[in-house]
Parts: C-alpha cells; sequence; structure tokens
C-alpha cells in the first residue's frame, strides 16, 4: 500500500491511477450480485478496515503493509469474485494518517482489482464460494494457493506500476523490499482460508479469533 509522499505527480502517473481506479470501479459495480451474503461481506470489510487503518510504515516512508489480504481473500472464499472486491473497497475507510485521497484512491482499486482478479482464479481452478464443508478439503486448498499467489502478483504489479512513475532519482532497494513483502503476504493469505474455513463453527466471530 502507498503511504506517505511518492513524489509529484505527473501526467503519466494520474493517467495510470485514473486507468487502476476506473478497472478497480467497473468490475465491482458490474456484478453480478445475486447470492451474495452481504453479512459476510460487511462483517469481513471491518476486518479489512481494522487491518488498513494499523497498517506499518515502511522504512522507506513511501510504503506501508497491512495484513488485509486476510480479509480480501476470506471473502473471496465465501463470497466469490465481486464480494471480494467489495471487501477489497473497504480500503478506503481505513482511519490511519498519512495516504492523501489520490493514495487512498489507488490503494482501494488495487485491493479489489486484487480480490477480484484472484477470485476469478479461484472459479477457474474448481473453487466453489461459500461458506467451507468438511468435505470441502483438501479440493480447496489448490484453488485457494492460485487464489493467494494471484492476489500477491496483481497487487504488487500494480503497485510497482504507480512506484516506478512516481520514483524518485537514485531510489533503490526496492525490488528486495517487495520480494519480502510478497513472501509475507502469501503467508498472511494462507490465514484468509482459515478464516473461512472457521465460519461454519464460528460465523461472524471467526475473523475476531484469526485477528
Amino acid at each position: 500500500l502507498l503511504g506517505g509522499s511518492v513524489g509529484r505527480l505527473w501526467w503519466g502517473a494520474w493517467l495510470y491511477i485514473c486507468a487502476v481506479i476506473a478497472a478497480a470501479a467497473a468490475v465491482t459495480a458490474l456484478g453480478p450480485f445475486s447470492g451474495i451474503d452481504w453479512g459476510k461481506v460487511a462483517t469481513l470489510g471491518l476486518l479489512l478496515i481494522v487491518c488498513e487503518s494499523t497498517a506499518t510504515v515502511l522504512r522507506s516512508r513511501s510504503l506501508t503493509w497491512s495484513a488485509t489480504s486476510i480479509a480480501s481473500l476470506a471473502a473471496v472464499i465465501l463470497t466469490g469474485p465481486v464480494g471480494g472486491a467489495l471487501v477489497g473497497c473497504c480500503t478506503l475507510l481505513g482511519v490511519r494518517r498519512g495516504p492523501s485521497v489520490p493514495q487512498r484512491l489507488c490503494n482501494t482499486a488495487m485491493m479489489a482489482l486484487s480480490a477480484y482478479l484472484s477470485g476469478r482464479a479461484f472459479l477457474l481452478c474448481g473453487g466453489h464460494p461459500g461458506t467451507p464443508q468438511p468435505s470441502s478439503f483438501p479440493g480447496i486448498i489448490g484453488p485457494f494457493v492460485v487464489a493467494d499467489v494471484v492476489h500477491v502478483v496483481v497487487n504488487f504489479a500494480l503497485l510497482g506500476g504507480v512506484l516506478w512513475l512516481t520514483r524518485e532519482p537514485g531510489s533503490s532497494g526496492r525490488v528486495d523490499l517487495h520480494l519480502k513483502l510478497g513472501i509475507t503476504d502469501l503467508g498472511y493469505g494462507a490465514f484468509g482460508l482459515l478464516t473461512a474455513a472457521l465460519w461454519q463453527v464460528l460465523g461472524p466471530f471467526a475473523p475476531i479469533l484469526v485477528l
């Protein structure tokens, strides 16, 4: 996620950010919304807001990290691609200080697109949205791993585009930092599957236990 200042934006950066926001708005608004469990979306959206509001500022000062992938990947399993995108949109409601309005909008769009595309990958690999049952395992693990990887790759690819367009002269070390964060995100994403699996027993209290 974008954190503090990322430098003065030029028209190319604005065009890129607007394109990302437009794509996220399109896939979210087009639905379909039939069959979405809005209670799950609201609960996981609240979990994402908590994670986003407690993000850690990294040493570059232009980036932050938070465990928002837990909520968005749990939403992908429980509610599907569109539900995951809707939960990703809750990034906009984070209460932490620092990001400007364009950064908040860009962060929100990146999360929504990452969740939506990971949800599509989950479906393509044979995953079925809904509360996992004992019989869902181990079959659900493969589609979830693909969804987790897609979520990380899309998110970091979009973020990399922003950082490249807003890079400061002489900046370095971001590639190694992104690799470490990507591995971290893959690991934390597994808690999304845990959250979904516990939903059958704990219902809306599952995110609280995982958090």
